[in-house]
Parts: C-alpha cells; structure tokens; sequence
C-alpha cells in the first residue's frame, strides 16, 4: 500500500473523529443551555411560590381586592419587580415568550389590571403611576407583550379537545 493512500486515510479517519468530537461537543453545550434556562425557570417560579408576601398579593389580585391598599410599597415593588426580572429573562432568550405567558402572565396581567393594587392607604388621592413611571418601563413592556397572549388563549375552545399526559 503506498505511503500517500495510507496518509489520505489517516487525515480521513482524522478529520471524522474531529468532526464527529465537534458535533458531540456542540450538542452538550446546547443541552448544558437548556439545563441552565430550567433552572433559571425553576428558580423564578419557586421564588414565586414560596414567598409568603408575593403569596398574599396574588391572593388579593384574584378578586382584586380592595386589602391590596393596604400593602406597603416596598412589597408592591418587589412584587412588579419580579416580573421585570422574568421580562429581563424573556428579552435575552433565557425562557420563551409562550413559557412566560403560561407560567407567569397570568399574574403580572392581574396586577395591571388591578384597581386596589396601584392605590397606597398612605396616599389614596395620588395612586402609583402605572402607566408613566419610567422605573416600570419593562414591567409595561412585559405587559405589552402578554396582553395579545392572553387574548389569543382566552379565543380558544378547548372543550372538544382531549387532554392527556
């Protein structure tokens, strides 16, 4: 067998391990990706849970309950500020715009439609403004974004739909 058939194969036999090792590297990293966007999600959506204040607020949200004047503003800036993080998570691709709709839009969407939300016992004749305060820019953004995925859930009809596991 000559020298140069027995080199050709060896930079063949080469070049495909090279790139078979390339292709296995790119996959891990991009599930290495995924497992990190879990996380991040899983992290929210717990931090969501389990804080007894944000807890409270949701509860109030429901009924849009007029105790939710009560809530000190700090709490009420922690609470939209929570969603500006998931608006932050959404904008830089960490979770998807259907995730962060079905997992947390709902919640967000209560707290702008909220009448007793953006009202302070402290100072009922002067509400937060929701709507122009520029240190709520991506909470408004976030909601821009979730209202028309709302309304697209909201048109559906799911009862002739069969849902399984």
């Amino acid at each position: 067998m000559p020298f140069d058939v027995v080199q050709l194969a060896l930079a063949t036999v080469g070049a495909a391990v090279g790139l078979f090792t390339a292709w296995k590297a790119v996959g891990e990293y991009r599930r290495q990706g995924t497992i990190r966007r879990i996380e991040f999600f899983l992290d929210a959506r717990k931090r969501l849970t389990d804080n007894a204040t944000f807890q409270e607020i949701i509860n109030l949200l429901e009924h849009d309950s007029s105790a939710l004047t009560a809530v000190p503003l700090g709490s009420k800036i922690s609470f939209v500020g929570f969603f500006e993080e998931i608006a932050l998570l959404l904008n830089s691709g960490v979770i998807r715009e259907e995730v962060a709709h079905y997992m947390f839009g709902y919640y967000a969407l209560k707290c702008w439609d909220s009448k007793h939300f953006w009202i302070l016992d402290e100072r009922p004749q002067r509400p937060l403004d929701k709507a122009n305060e520029p240190y709520w820019s991506v909470f408004r953004a976030f909601i821009i974004k979730m209202e028309p995925m709302r309304e697209q859930l909201e048109a559906k009809k799911y009862r002739d739909h069969r849902f399984s596991l």
